[in-house]
């Protein structure tokens, strides 16, 4: 009876509730913990993993080149482009500042520290984790080297910041493994860190000796 009387509306008929799409219907909005959400997004991949913080700082990792592709700030996704309809739209940060990640892979085996770094892709996905405080988890691997990367926000003076975190294991003490922090035409030291192409500030806290970071010259 109720749907014939719905029905019999005709032309005053209204559209049932969640039928049309409102402003920021499709928003994802993180809450007390990460989001992670999977999508097709544009310049990145059909296989991207979007996490997003309650401290407004989120990452893209590609699954399809094992590698953090993208990171911003602000507003996180729109989720329509995964959900409404048929989807299959490419979504896009909803944020801005975005940052760009260099591209290929960001850990290699390298002969010394001046062998060109690899255009062909080595590092292989091997699927996400979360640890007990719910942050993703991203594994990796180089050969017979494994590689966990997070990504996560670090509250500090003057706003929140990007924190990378790498943890590798290998069979044997390697020395021949780098990463590829950034990418730059001017790279110079600055603060403690590094200062890239005068916008982004690269920090390594605590690393000495043969780990201590360095800047190298390249094709690029």
């Amino acid at each position: 009876t109720a749907i014939w009387n719905y029905l019999s509306l005709g032309d005053a008929m209204q559209p049932p509730p969640g039928l049309e799409a409102k402003a920021g219907q499709w928003d994802v909005v993180p809450g007390d913990e990460p989001i992670v959400f999977g999508t097709f997004m544009r310049d990145v991949s059909a296989r991207t993993y979007c996490v997003g913080w309650p401290e407004r700082v989120h990452v893209a990792f590609d699954a399809e080149h094992a590698r953090l592709a993208l990171a911003w700030r602000g507003a996180f996704i729109d989720g329509s482009g995964t959900w409404e309809g048929r989807a299959g739209q490419l979504s896009v940060p909803l944020g801005s500042a975005e940052r760009t990640m260099p591209p290929g892979d960001a850990v290699a085996v390298l002969a010394d520290r001046t062998t060109p770094w690899p255009d062909v892709q080595r590092v292989r996905w091997r699927g996400m984790d979360r640890d007990a405080r719910r942050r993703p988890i991203f594994r990796l691997a180089l050969g017979d080297i494994t590689i966990e990367e997070q990504a996560q926000p670090k509250i500090a003076e003057g706003g929140v910041r990007l924190e990378r975190i790498f943890v590798l294991r290998a069979e044997a003490d390697r020395s021949d493994v780098h990463l590829r922090a950034a990418v730059g035409d001017r790279i110079e030291p600055a603060d403690g860190g590094f200062l890239v192409d005068g916008t982004l500030r690269v920090v390594v806290p605590g690393a000495t000796g043969a780990a201590a970071p360095f800047v190298r010259d390249a094709a690029d």
